[in-house]
């Protein structure tokens, strides 16, 4: 997850660090066999449905677009 990736008007996709703890939890349920995700080049990546979204609204589409991976130099898709 590229918390630090920003959108076309130049504003960061993720919400901040207080929604980190949603991240955070995937990873250690992860490490303990709790959770699941899908491989990738890079390694294994949460998808949409295993982050706990309750008490915040964040689009499947921001979330694809924050998974997105770059392929070319400058940021490029």
């Amino acid at each position: 997850m590229n918390w630090f990736r920003k959108d076309g008007a130049g504003k960061f996709i993720w919400p901040g660090f207080r929604e980190n703890m949603r991240v955070l939890k995937w990873i250690v349920d992860r490490a303990h066999g709790r959770a699941v995700g899908r491989e990738t080049p890079i390694g294994w990546m949460p998808r949409y449905d295993d982050i706990e979204w309750a008490g915040m609204d964040f689009p499947r589409e921001k979330f694809d677009e924050l998974q997105g991976l770059m392929t070319q130099p400058g940021g490029q898709k």
